[in-house]
């Protein structure tokens, strides 16, 4: 630990905001607001169907693990060897807003022109949409999309984008972080630790309390990179292990309050589900056999 010492700051006014910092967090709070409504609900392999029967899938791709708006129970997520296949679809509708479908029973329809003695299939998404004798996403969910309403292949266009705008500005912070002046509250290990809470809800404190957005934290003197602890009267700058810690509990209590929010607050939620054996799948295999899915039954013709 480094034993340097810093001047008493002199005596400043009552804490306020600046304007910038005023700018600031308005624009991380556009982007937090992007990148929540860019979070997948939870839609039924019904509800999927009847979306696409009236029109209202902009666009969907298969869900491969990739993070979507705000994900995960805290900031560090460690992958181990290979993902297993997703048998999910991430969609979007006209609002923009982003749903995620389970289609394992979809996936796991026999062909009906298939051996089933000679099938071999185990994996619904083996190759790009499956072989063998599984359904053919792409062309099952065209043929379920009514004339006139051309839907792409796959990607879902900007509404798969919109966390990216708090990306940016948490990678710019890292940036500032790095080649700015030494934070007076914490050091820069330890800032490094709040910018990954997600949400941009670390990135807003460190803006509202920290140098040099603050102009009452700015008026103290810079402090040694590893200096820790009081440096001066009511101010103590804490290092990187404490902050990992809260950064941790931080980013915990944060998941879980998000997924009350999109799971329960009426326009956040799962989709509405439609009236119950209404809807139906119109589904294709690759070799171009044809059947249908009613709800939960297996109807292949």
């Amino acid at each position: 630990m480094d034993g340097a010492t810093i001047e008493e700051a002199p005596a400043g006014s009552a804490y306020r905001l600046r304007g910038r910092q005023v700018v600031a967090l308005a624009v991380i709070g556009v982007c937090a607001l992007l990148s929540l409504w860019g979070t997948p609900r939870e839609a039924s392999s019904a509800a999927f169907a009847t979306a696409l029967h009236e029109g209202q899938v902009t666009g969907w791709e298969l869900d491969t693990g990739h993070r979507y708006g705000v994900q995960g129970t805290a900031f560090l997520e460690v992958r181990l060897g290979e993902s297993p296949p997703s048998t999910s679809v991430v969609w979007a509708d006209t609002s923009g807003r982003l749903y995620r479908t389970d289609l394992t029973t979809l996936l796991t329809l026999p062909d009906p022109g298939s051996d089933p003695v000679l099938d071999p299939s185990v994996d619904p998404l083996a190759g790009e949409y499956g072989g063998g004798t599984t359904v053919d996403v792409g062309r099952t969910i065209a043929a379920n999309t009514p004339q006139g309403h051309q839907l792409g292949v796959e990607g879902l266009g900007w509404a798969g984008k919109l966390n990216w705008p708090l990306g940016a500005v948490t990678i710019a912070a890292f940036f500032l972080l790095v080649m700015g002046t030494q934070p007076r509250r914490r050091t820069k290990w330890a800032t490094f630790w709040y910018l990954l809470i997600p949400l941009g809800a670390g990135l807003a404190w460190v803006v509202a309390r920290d140098a040099p957005w603050s102009e009452q934290m700015n008026a103290v003197p810079e402090p040694a990179p590893r200096q820790r602890g009081e440096i001066r009267p009511g101010l103590v700058r804490t290092g990187g292990g404490r902050a990992f810690w809260f950064a941790w509990a931080a980013s915990l209590v944060l998941a879980v309050g998000v997924f009350g929010l999109v799971s329960w607050v009426p326009g956040f939620g799962a989709r509405p589900e439609p009236p119950q054996g209404s809807t139906t799948w119109n589904v294709v295999w690759p070799d171009g056999h044809t059947g249908s899915l009613v709800e939960q039954e297996r109807l292949a013709g």
